[in-house]
């Protein structure tokens, strides 16, 4: 993909590129692409081994992340961080599950143990 660094759409990004040299322009072209990403002009995979958006992106950057993210789509910044929450509990909720699943399940493998004159 080929950036042009001239079209950067927040202000974020375009003070980054005033102090970023140009050997390191990977880092700024990460940075465009999240701004595309947040704009919804891409989906998926972001460039140059930064992973899949958003908890990669997000993990790996977090202040660019989010400055870029509030800056550009605010109640797109909120929504991603209800959802986050909710995932989160979602995934807690899973957890117990399985935990309580895998209790239960060595509960009827030790009766079969013993059922199978084990001790």
């Amino acid at each position: 993909m080929i950036h042009k660094y001239s079209e950067a759409k927040s202000n974020y990004v375009k003070n980054k590129i005033k102090i970023t040299k140009w050997k390191d322009r990977e880092y700024i072209e990460s940075l465009l692409y999240f701004e595309k990403w947040v704009m919804g002009e891409v989906t998926g995979k972001l460039g140059h081994g930064w992973g899949f958006m958003p908890k990669v992106y997000e993990s790996n950057c977090p202040e660019e992340f989010k400055a870029i993210y509030t800056e550009l789509s605010p109640k797109g910044y909120k929504k991603y961080l209800k959802q986050k929450k909710e995932d989160k509990k979602d995934e807690i909720e899973e957890n117990k599950e399985f935990k309580r699943q895998e209790k239960e399940d060595l509960k009827k493998q030790k009766f079969d143990w013993e059922k199978a004159g084990g001790k």
